[in-house]
């Protein structure tokens, strides 16, 4: 890459000459000079890093070729004139005016060249500015469908966990009460088990069977008061309390 750039320079420093007056090539020379810039010019485009320089050899590869241009054009138009007699003689008067206006054209052909060059930087640099904005643009447009699939997704997420949430409850609900079904069917064997049922039925008769024996026991005691009550009464001659709430 460092050879191609030397020989670029070269070829760049020969023809700057050439614009200047001061090298003697042909025209058949420079045009060689110009297809060797040319080519080593796009065989170090290809090369990655080197297009800001690339683009400033380009320019100077236009400026070469305008000034080529226009002395080749110089050179045909001194060709058309004549410049001396058959004999031999004097140059005629009208070549140092033909030189100055070669000269005018050449100076309007290269503030020309360079009004071009700096329209085209110019329009090279709004492109970049376009495929920057371009680019910013498609980036900003990416970020907006990601946040977009980012709030779908922290919806469905959301919605997924209120779901979750509920059923856990519900299963929460179940486990309990069938906890206390489990711990209902464990004492029930175990009391089974220990026969407390059995002492508590036991139980249960004795405590009624006790009780109507009182009762019993209650109901005759009274009934014999009651007519030991009426014989006494009878004895004396009065009225008992029955009779009275008899009558």
């Amino acid at each position: 890459a460092e050879a191609l750039w030397q020989q670029l320079r070269a070829e760049d420093e020969l023809l700057e000459r050439f614009q200047r007056g001061g090298s003697s090539s042909s025209i058949s020379e420079v045009e060689a000079s110009l297809l060797r810039f040319e080519e080593v010019l796009d065989a170090l485009g290809k090369q990655a890093g080197t297009s800001e320089k690339c683009q400033s050899f380009r320019r100077r590869l236009a400026e070469h070729r305008t000034v080529l241009q226009a002395r080749q054009e110089s050179d045909a138009r001194e060709r058309l004139l004549p410049t001396a007699d058959a004999n031999g003689g004097e140059r005629r008067r009208i070549a140092p005016k033909a030189s100055s206006q070669d000269e005018a054209e050449r100076s309007e052909v290269f503030a020309l060249a360079g009004a071009r060059d700096k329209m085209r930087d110019e329009l090279q640099r709004m492109q970049y500015v376009a495929e920057n904005l371009e680019g910013s643009s498609k980036t900003i447009g990416a970020t907006k469908e990601q946040y977009q699939t980012y709030d779908s997704k922290l919806a469905d997420a959301a919605k997924a966990l209120g779901d979750l949430k509920r059923k856990t409850e519900e299963d929460s609900r179940y486990i309990w009460w069938s906890f206390g079904f489990f711990l209902a069917v464990v004492a029930y064997i175990v009391l089974r088990r220990l026969k407390v049922f059995a002492m508590i039925y036991y139980g249960a008769s004795f405590t009624a069977w006790s009780g109507s024996t009182v009762a019993g026991v209650a109901q005759g005691g009274l009934s014999t008061i009651a007519g030991l009550y009426q014989q006494f009464c009878e004895l004396l001659g009065i009225p008992s309390a029955f009779d009275v709430q008899l009558d």
